[in-house]
């Protein structure tokens, strides 16, 4: 605060250095007061950041129990991938294409192949 005077010999230098020491009094109750509130602060600050790295390494705990279930899971799609392409190629099986004697082929594999001979006798 600026103070007007219109005098400055009104004042005595005692009551100028009262004024002075009393704004310093003032000031460093202030300063005592940050510094106070900045070490709560420190405080929390470091509480935050336990309770941080705490979530962070559980974070990565939990990414690396993820990952590895979805690396079992992609492996068991292949296998069974495998799986089924193999099943196909059994099913896909004849006498026209394996060592299986006509004897044993399905029925329908009997009809597909006498139609195409039909058509192919049509065809001549």
């Amino acid at each position: 605060m600026i103070r007007v005077v219109a005098d400055p010999s009104a004042y005595s230098w005692e009551s100028r250095l009262a004024a002075a020491e009393a704004r310093i009094g003032e000031l460093a109750a202030g300063q005592a007061a940050s510094l106070a509130a900045n070490d709560r602060l420190a405080s929390v600050s470091e509480r935050l950041r336990r309770v941080v790295d705490d979530a962070v390494a559980r974070h990565q705990e939990e990414l690396g129990a993820v990952r590895a279930e979805r690396d079992r899971a992609a492996r068991r799609v292949e296998e069974l991938e495998l799986e089924i392409a193999d099943l196909r190629r059994q099913v896909s099986q004849d006498s026209t294409n394996s060592s299986v004697p006509p004897s044993k082929d399905p029925i329908a594999a009997r009809e597909r192949r006498k139609a195409e001979r039909r058509e192919a006798e049509g065809c001549n």
